[in-house]
């Protein structure tokens, strides 16, 4: 029984099925979060820009020299701030003394990694520079946020987790659906097996036609035709060895 259940189509009808679901799910949350991903990375670098387009124009207003962190108060409190030299020798200002100058990126916003860079954790930043002249001199602003502590990122993976653990549910009543109603659906073909085992040429065979017009009424009615060919057959070929035999016992 247990060998038979395992080899039971309607069990592997619905693993496929759900199979089929899951791969549904994950290519789901996958272009989901890459979706979500690019929007958010859209938004963030257009942020950094125009927060670095800002510093850029106080920076210009005060003058070099003469910037201070009250002149900073419209930059949003989570953005990390660093103004230097073109050479990178001379720090003009920063409001975040664990973030040194990184690598320029002035096309775009840039996710910079790097493994240990504090005692407790990670550096996971995404930033932006841009470099500009003041009186022939060249300056950089560097402005950064800190991913690890960014809301949209944080909520993207909480989102992806929460739609994986509520889809192993969907996964197993999608299983046992397609179990039932697979199993439902083939149990005609069941019942024609065991018809079928009974059946012998001596008697009358037929198949049970259940009136819906469906695939397996019409698989059952041309058994049906079938075995009325056979049982004609079987009794022409009696009736032909009873007429043979007669007439070899007769003189």
């Amino acid at each position: 029984m247990r060998k038979s259940f395992f080899r039971s189509k309607a069990l592997r009808l619905s693993l496929v099925f759900s199979g089929l679901i899951a791969a549904l799910i994950i290519i789901f949350v996958v272009l989901f979060a890459l979706v979500i991903k690019k929007n958010d990375r859209k938004r963030q670098s257009n942020f950094l820009s125009h927060t670095a387009e800002s510093v850029k124009t106080i920076l210009k207003n005060v003058g070099p020299d003469m910037v201070t962190e009250s002149d900073f108060v419209d930059i949003p409190y989570f953005v990390s701030v660093c103004i230097y030299e073109g050479d990178g020798d001379r720090t003009i200002y920063s409001n975040d003394p664990f973030i040194r100058n990184l690598p320029k990126a002035e096309e775009k916003a840039v996710n910079y990694i790097e493994k240990n860079y504090f005692i407790d954790g990670d550096l996971n930043v995404l930033y932006r520079t841009l470099t500009f002249e003041i009186s022939g001199k060249s300056y950089v602003v560097q402005v950064s946020v800190n991913m690890d502590r960014d809301f949209a990122t944080r909520l993207l993976k909480e989102l992806n987790f929460a739609i994986i653990l509520f889809s192993l549910p969907l996964i197993l009543v999608s299983f046992l659906a397609s179990y039932f109603i697979i199993k439902s659906t083939i149990s005609p073909v069941k019942k024609m097996t065991e018809t079928a085992k009974k059946m012998s040429y001596a008697s009358e065979n037929h198949f049970e036609v259940a009136g819906s017009g469906d695939e397996f009424d019409r698989l059952a009615e041309t058994f049906n035709t079938l075995f009325a060919r056979l049982k004609q057959d079987f009794e022409r070929e009696k009736q032909f060895t009873s007429d043979v035999s007669h007439e070899l016992k007769t003189p």
